[in-house]
């Protein structure tokens, strides 16, 4: 509970940059570059704020999951595989997870944002830069 990241560079992790299992969270300042999976990895009813953060060449820049919130503004997502996910992974959890993005940058070549059936992913006053490929619940204002 009440964890705090700051100024912090997060390069080359093998898996996820950081993983958050029932956590309240709120991260400023980062930057999460070349993960082998998730750049970050919100789970288990988890509640994340990111603010002023990069997401660059992840795997999966950020996921939520299984009854977990992320909301995140003023932050850069280029060229990850795949910018955002929602999904369902731990039935003990219940639902998906939600992510909500406000002015914020999307730039590569294929901007690639993932919900399942029951997720829900909500981009608002943002700007893309190449095409965006979209799936199920996500709603870009």
């Amino acid at each position: 509970k009440n964890i705090l990241f700051k100024n912090t560079n997060i390069v080359n992790s093998g898996n996820d940059g950081i993983d958050f299992m029932e956590s309240n969270a709120y991260l400023d300042n980062m930057s999460f570059i070349y993960s082998g999976d998730k750049g970050v990895s919100v789970g288990e009813n988890s509640n994340i704020n990111i603010n002023n953060s990069t997401f660059k060449k992840n795997n999966f820049g950020l996921a939520s999951k299984d009854s977990s919130k992320a909301i995140i503004s003023n932050s850069l997502f280029e060229d990850n595989k795949i910018h955002l996910s929602t999904y369902k992974k731990n039935w003990r959890y219940g639902e998906s997870g939600y992510i909500e993005i406000k002015n914020s940058k999307f730039n590569s070549l294929n901007n690639k944002i993932i919900s399942d059936e029951s997720g829900e992913i909500f981009i608002f006053s943002s700007n893309f830069n190449g095409e965006i490929l979209k799936s199920k619940n996500v709603s870009i204002n």
